[in-house]
């Protein structure tokens, strides 16, 4: 880098600029994202829109001084990253569009930056501190009526933190070197973002407002008793930390239903060792795809085949934990441009976060309290960065691109060796391309939330049985229904909005139209096993519910219903393995295990039943008929009648067989009946096996001209006849009358 140059004075920009550059920023307390369920989505497309007049301006009015290596890094990143993305095959389009104009709202963002002056860069740092205390106040009082509702407009409390955390930074300046009442709003929307970040608790914002306190008792102009108070509380924050609600996390996972969505479907993974997982296995992913990456926006759709199965495990909550968790970004700005743009131009955006460091360290050292404080904002991010991804996935963050161009045109900041042509005007061009096409993202964003709206209505009716007709929620479902359906009109490749609408469908069409976008998604997977299992189809759920496996290994409530359809299709083998990693990981619930065996009974499958009773209970691996038959009647007179209902039918099973080896086929015949009625609780026409080995017996008692018509027309079901003893299916075989020859 070229050595330091001599201040120059910074040219004036125009006198309302600050104000466009702060206009953006109105996202985060705008009540318009009340109801939407995808607050980063449509604060992608606000923010574009809210700084297309300051891109204008700077694009008119570009910044004459050369924006240095940042600026040039920060462009060979971003546009083409993205156009090398688009140009191979993304997966998911909907996503490469928002991550183009995310990109170019940042690029533009860098140039409206360098324009900015430092009358601007001053009212635009006191303008976002007087936002982030009333985003804070705002959650804080939301969170006063319903304890988990610390997540702003935003929804989202990592989001929400890092939005306020310039604010917040700001504001710890005007404290330590402020005057007035500067002072003591700096002081209160300090504590306010310390008290929010501390009882989520947010770990990355924690350590991002420690680590910029500590540099701001680096600045040399900074008085004794300032510079001991800013590491007095630069140290307290990770203590308190240590003592908040260890029961709360950085993300709060809602489960959803057709009717009720909850305020935001997006959420980020938390904590160390999670991040620690997260962060080597991109390691391999980069191996896999070290020239294109996982490709713009497409961190989600590509990312989870590459995911460590112990940090599965981890962000699932516990290895008995139904929850279902997809990893959103990489938790890392630097990791996360690598992974999604690529060696060469993830190697630029690292190049760009490096200067930006630099840039930051420099600039906190003048003797401008303004810009300096500015500095400690921009490096608040910058160490956010580190343990979240602020720069590349939080529209409300953009003032990190501002902040950065504004420091990029000081005297200190090397321009590349490529002449004095300055890249302004083609970084604010690029922010009015992200304008125009951000208005579709906006459009789907308010639909969404009409939608969100009716979903409140429809489960506020439900609340209300006796005060609501078939009708109103009828109509209410309807109106959801034209919600999503608009917001497919203006963006019809929109993974949320199709999800949605398959969620209010329930047509395993919709999910399975989903895996072109999403081929790795557990939730489409899953969705797909749980509809074609409801529809009797179980080999294609199980193929469904086995992919959803291999990306969430060991999460139990799959495993609960592999085991179940392999049972059912005759996979004994791969069905006791499955109870095996239950039982090893503490999670076969003695209940369950129960309930599968009396539905495998009342199926018909007496194999893996008594297996199943075997396991549960040891004394009855060779129990005889009067056992099951005692142990039915203790269970219907304890309540237990479907499980009661299981054990009679094997107990009149097993005395069918013991009467039809003696040759006694006409008792045979009714202890069978005895033993198909019970089933019809859960088969309306009878378990099949059954029914056959009924027939089978009639046939041998002389009662041919009934059951042969009563056989015809039946499809051979190969998992019945395995479940036959000899006798019935020769018999059976013999007649001609079902199955195949002996």
């Amino acid at each position: 880098m070229d050595e330091e140059r001599a201040p120059q004075p910074r040219e004036e920009g125009p006198s309302w600029f600050w104000l466009a550059a702060l206009l953006p920023a109105l996202l985060w307390v705008w009540p318009a994202l009340a109801n939407d369920p995808f607050p980063r989505l449509t604060g992608t497309g606000l923010v574009a829109l809210g700084l297309a007049p300051a891109a204008l301006g700077a694009l008119v009015w570009p910044a004459t001084r050369a924006l240095g290596w940042s600026g040039f890094l920060l462009f060979a990143a971003l546009a083409f990253g993205w156009l090398a993305g688009a140009l191979g095959e993304p997966t998911d389009t909907f996503e490469l569009r928002r991550a183009g104009i995310a990109y170019g709202t940042a690029l533009a963002a860098f140039a409206v930056g360098a324009r900015l002056s430092s009358t601007g860069l001053s009212r635009l740092g006191r303008a976002w501190t007087v936002l982030a205390a009333v985003g804070l106040v705002h959650a804080m009082a939301s969170a006063w009526e319903d304890p988990s509702a610390w997540t702003g407009r935003l929804g989202n409390t990592g989001l929400l933190s890092q939005a306020t955390l310039p604010g917040a930074l700001f504001g710890l300046c005007f404290l330590l070197w402020g005057r007035g009442a500067w002072r003591g709003l700096g002081a209160l929307v300090w504590l306010a973002y310390l008290l929010h970040a501390l009882r989520v608790p947010v770990l990355a914002g924690v350590l991002a407002s420690s680590g910029a306190t500590i540099l701001i008792a680096l600045r040399p102009s900074l008085s004794t008793g300032m510079r001991g108070l800013a590491l007095v509380l630069a140290l307290v924050s990770p203590f308190l930390l240590r003592g908040s609600d260890a029961g709360m996390r950085e993300r709060t996972t809602q489960e959803t239903d057709t009717a009720a969505v909850p305020r935001s479907l997006e959420a980020d993974l938390g904590g160390v060792e999670v991040r620690r997982r997260i962060w080597g296995s991109l390691l391999v992913c980069l191996a896999d795809r070290p020239w294109t990456g996982l490709g713009p926006g497409q961190f989600a759709t590509n990312y989870p085949p590459y995911r460590d199965p112990a940090e599965v495990a981890l962000s699932r909550g516990g290895p008995c934990s139904s929850a279902d968790t997809e990893v959103e970004h990489a938790h890392n700005d630097a990791l996360h441009g690598l992974a999604e743009l690529g060696l060469p131009a993830g190697t630029a955006w690292v190049g760009f976060l490096l200067c930006v460091l630099v840039i930051g360290l420099r600039s906190l050292r003048t003797g401008n309290p303004t810009e300096a404080a500015a500095a400690v904002a921009l490096l608040g991010l910058w160490i956010n960065g580190l343990f979240h991804a602020p720069w590349m996935t939080n529209p409300a963050t953009y003032l990190g691109f501002v902040l950065a161009g504004h420091l990029v045109t000081r005297r200190h900041e090397p321009r590349p060796r490529l002449g004095r042509f300055s890249l302004a005007r083609p970084l604010a061009l690029a922010g009015l391309i992200a304008a125009w096409f951000s208005v579709p993202l906006v459009l789907h964003g308010a639909a969404l939330g009409d939608y969100i709206a009716s979903a409140m209505r429809i489960e506020a009716l439900a609340q209300e049985p006796t005060n609501t007709t078939a009708s109103e929620l009828q109509a209410e479902l309807a109106r959801a229904r034209r919600a999503v359906d608009r917001a497919l009109q203006v963006q019809g490749d929109s993974v949320p909005a199709r999800i949605l609408r398959a969620r209010l469908t329930e047509e395993v069409e919709d999910w399975r139209s989903l895996l072109a976008l999403r081929p790795n998604s557990l939730d489409v997977h899953d969705q797909i096993g749980f509809l074609e299992a409801r529809r009797g189809r179980l080999e294609d759920a199980h193929r469904a519910w086995l992919r959803a496996l291999e990306l969430s290994p060991g999460q139990a409530r799959l495993l609960r219903s592999l085991a179940r359809i392999e049972y059912e299709i005759d996979l004994r083998s791969e069905a006791d393995a499955r109870l095996d990693e239950l039982e090893r990981n503490g999670c076969l619930d003695p209940e369950w295990l129960a309930s599968l065996t009396s539905d495998l009974l009342l199926r018909g499958k007496t194999i893996a039943g008594l297996m199943l009773l075997g396991r549960s209970d040891p004394t009855l691996r060779n129990a005889d008929p009067n056992q099951f038959y005692v142990l039915a009647q203790e269970l219907e007179q304890a309540g237990a009648e479907r499980r009661a209902a299981g054990l009679r039918s094997l107990a009149q099973r097993l005395w069918a067989r013991e009467h039809a080896a003696r040759g006694d086929y006409a008792t045979a015949v009714r202890s069978y009946r005895q033993a198909l009625a019970p089933t019809r609780v859960l088969v309306p026409e009878g378990a099949l096996s059954l029914r056959l080995e009924l027939a089978a017996a009639e046939l041998a008692a002389n009662r041919a001209q009934e059951t042969l018509e009563r056989l015809k027309g039946l499809e051979f079901d190969p998992n019945a006849w395995s479940e036959l003893p000899e006798w019935s299916r020769r018999i059976l075989a013999a007649r001609g009358a079902y199955g195949e020859d002996l």
